[in-house]
């Protein structure tokens, strides 16, 4: 388990760092109490919604933990915003990218969905982590560590916390 939705009705799962292995896994009744590098097994169906593949929970069955939770993938912003090689492939993983700037404090002006978009037409966005507001000034450089997704129509980073958005 990489990352847990803050409404309850999902989680985040990846098969260490083995490419196409990460997905959202949603629960309509809500997902049970799992922690945040636990290991499960799921059992589900795929699905897709809002532009990504998803796993709709039949079942979860808590493992032994056994070693620690998978580090996230090195990455550049390049490679996994819009359009980047490695986009797919690494979609639904904790990735970090060490250093990318803001290039938008709010792309989708007038509208606001709380997202910035980052150099590699990479954006950062609030899914997992509801606190999170589009105020980095642009050309600040940050540090990530995030969850890697996709939804309407572009690439994003979901922090799941203050700890995974360091200003450099």
């Amino acid at each position: 388990v990489t990352a847990l939705r803050p409404d309850g009705r999902g989680f985040f799962v990846q098969d260490a760092t083995a490419p196409h292995s990460g997905i959202e896994v949603y629960a309509s009744d809500g997902a049970p109490a799992l922690a945040v590098g636990g290991r499960v097994r799921v059992i589900g169906t795929t699905h897709r919604y809002a532009d990504r593949d998803e796993l709709l929970l039949d079942a979860v069955v808590p493992l032994p933990a056994e070693g620690a939770p998978p580090a996230p993938v090195e990455v550049t912003a390049d490679r996994i915003g819009d359009g980047g090689g490695a986009a797919l492939e690494l979609d639904g993983m904790l990735v970090h990218v060490e250093d990318v700037a803001v290039a938008v404090t709010n792309p989708d002006l007038p509208d606001d969905y709380d997202e910035s978009l980052l150099d590699g037409e990479l954006r950062l966005d609030d899914h997992l982590w509801s606190e999170l507001d589009n105020g980095y000034a642009q050309g600040a450089r940050l540090e990530l560590t995030d969850v890697l997704g996709r939804s309407f129509g572009h690439q994003k980073l979901w922090p799941r916390s203050l700890e995974d958005v360091v200003v450099r």
